[in-house]
């Protein structure tokens, strides 16, 4: 099979070599490939960063690589749209400049996704460093029913067919809130699937990352504003028990969006 890892990059110049390190050794392991890094206007020196990561590997001429350098900060939803478009593999995966790869298993991985190429997207599993990798195959296949009331239960890594995700891009006005593309890819298509097999190891010893309680904090405005979304737009397809689990999910995102809003004034008054 045939994939384009999309790399974003913003203000990552400490940790984006080794994510483009991986892909080149995961890609190798398929036979070829695309890499795309995306960056999204760093100021910390990561375009050098990128560039000197990617001539170490100049010599591999079974993966493709595009770069996409944007001139304006745009967020990580629009720089992931920007790969995306620059892709040209049938199947897309996106991996954080502060994650990497797991390469031993991409023979299982490629079996998985050509016996499972009805489906528009899977998800894989994710793992800490030093935690065990899972050799599962088995693929579960989920409803939208199910997705929006469990999600993925933890860390994933999407794999998309790229002419899908181009029809349910991520929103880029909510950032961070990549969920809305996955949950109109399961409404249309009717199911997607999830697989244990472990395809990424996450990094979460630093701050910066999203999904850090911090940033989860911060971006508490933003969940509230997604899980409005996903309310107002699939209210009349939900079932009661989906209905009740969205409600929750909003009013605890409100409430940290009250929270994150109290404790900013508090700071500008009093330092």
């Amino acid at each position: 099979m045939r994939i384009s890892v999309i790399i974003t990059c913003y203000n990552r110049s400490w940790c984006i070599a080794r994510a483009i390190d991986s892909a080149f050794v995961f890609l190798s392991g398929l036979g070829g490939g695309q890499i795309v890094v995306v960056d999204d206007a760093s100021s910390d020196g990561s375009i050098d960063t990128i560039n000197k990561a990617l001539l170490r590997h100049a010599s591999n001429k079974l993966i493709k690589v595009s770069k996409v350098f944007l001139s304006v900060n745009g967020g990580v939803c629009k720089a992931k749209n920007a790969g995306a478009r620059a892709a040209e593999e049938t199947w897309i995966t996106f991996l954080d400049s502060d994650d990497e790869l797991v390469p031993s298993d991409t023979k299982m991985f490629s079996q998985i996704v050509r016996s499972n190429s009805d489906l528009p997207l899977i998800f894989f599993r994710c793992i800490a460093p030093g935690e065990k990798i899972n050799s599962d195959t088995t693929v579960e296949r989920i409803n939208f029913s199910l997705f929006v009331r469990f999600g993925t239960k933890g860390e994933t890594l999407p794999v998309l067919r790229r002419e899908v995700f181009l029809e349910f891009p991520y929103n880029e006005f909510i950032n961070g809130y990549e969920g809305l593309s996955y949950l109109a890819i399961c409404f249309e298509h009717k199911q997607i699937g999830l697989c244990d097999l472990t395809l990424r190891i996450y990094h979460t010893a630093h701050e910066g990352r999203l999904s850090s309680p911090a940033m989860m904090l911060n971006r508490a405005e933003s969940i509230f504003k997604g899980h409005w979304v996903v309310l107002r737009t699939y209210f009349k397809s939900m079932d009661i028990i989906s209905i009740v689990w969205m409600v929750l999910r909003l009013m605890k995102a409100l409430l940290l969006a009250i929270v994150n809003r109290i404790f900013r004034i508090y700071k500008s008054l009093w330092g």
